[in-house]
């Protein structure tokens, strides 16, 4: 899979901070936040050259995360701060449109406000959806038709913050899962004429949960307490329970193609592993590598047919990148 002496790095003019899945791909280039600035990193640039570049994003407010997502055949670059939601072209250069963080429900006046989790959604008919969370709970949803966004829906059955947000379609029935820092995982049906439907609540331990993948039938969820645990949305019940990581696991990335994940914590260690599929049910670590006196804030698969590995670490001024064998 990947040699753990063979890597490199990917030099940055500005390191990445310490937050949930900080590491974002679309193809061509890395994404990241550095407090109230995003990055972009070429990752084909040579090891002796600075790789990154700041984006035209130019606001006061401290970007949570930053996340490429693909509506239709475009990439676009959606970003999630303290005061609100924003839509970009993938360079980042120019702002298509913002979400002020008061579309949701108003949070306590001793509470933060600010939005978290992003997850791309595609309904029955194909129609595209970009879904963002909120430090109330909520879940806004965001309609695009022909270039053009604006706030459809609010999904509101959370209490507690949102901290991630997976959609799967690659199951019988695609679905939407959004999660709180209290450990509660809700998952909705894909949106129809009427809507997004409530399926359920999967309860684990109440502990945070940092990360959300989804694929198949299955909520693949990233604790504080550095477990892994999967769910069947089927049966909504829990399907593996792995003890991950020694500490807080801040990033888990889903290969596009693969039942792959990848996680990273704040032990040093990344780690991807086989999830279980029809023909394999079990999970299997694969590969495991230290990146010593690092936290890691991000981790995502990279390359033409993102078999490449790449994580990036707080306050550091390279992203390490593995070359798959």
């Amino acid at each position: 899979m990947y040699n753990t002496l063979e890597n490199r790095r990917v030099l940055l003019s500005g390191s990445p901070s310490l937050g949930f899945n900080n590491l974002s791909y679309d193809g061509h280039n890395f994404v990241y936040a550095q407090g109230d600035e995003v990055y972009l990193a070429d990752p084909s640039v040579s090891e002796a050259t600075i790789a990154s570049s700041p984006t035209s994003y130019r606001d006061a407010a401290s970007v949570m995360q930053a996340k490429f997502v693909n509506v239709g055949q475009r990439p676009l670059l959606v970003l999630t701060t303290l005061f609100g939601a924003q839509i970009w072209n993938a360079d980042g250069s120019r702002m298509l449109f913002f979400l002020p963080a008061s579309s949701g429900r108003p949070v306590p006046a001793d509470q933060q406000s600010f939005f978290r989790g992003i997850a791309l959604v595609r309904s029955e008919d194909q129609r595209e959806q970009i879904c963002v969370g909120t430090s109330a709970g909520d879940v806004l949803v965001i309609t695009v038709d022909s270039g053009n966004f604006s706030l459809a829906d609010t999904l509101s059955v959370h209490e507690s913050s949102i901290t991630d947000l997976a959609f799967s379609s690659t199951g019988r029935r695609p679905f939407l899962a959004s999660s709180d820092d209290t450990g509660h995982i809700s998952v909705w049906s894909t949106p129809n004429a009427d809507g997004f439907k409530h399926k359920g609540m999967l309860r684990g331990p109440t502990c945070l949960i940092s990360s959300l993948c989804a694929m198949d039938n299955m909520v693949i969820a990233g604790y504080a307490s550095g477990h892994i645990r999967i769910f069947d949305t089927s049966a909504m019940v829990i399907q593996v329970e792995i003890a991950a990581h020694v500490r807080s696991i801040n990033a888990l990335a889903l290969h596009p193609s693969k039942p792959l994940l990848a996680s990273v914590a704040e032990d040093t260690v990344v780690n991807v592993w086989s999830l279980p599929t029809a023909d394999s049910p079990d999970v299997a670590l694969l590969f495991a590598a230290a990146v010593p006196d690092q936290l890691l804030t991000g981790v995502t698969f990279w390359g033409p047919t993102h078999d490449n590995l790449a994580v990036s670490s707080y306050d550091v001024d390279h992203i390490r990148v593995w070359t798959s064998l």
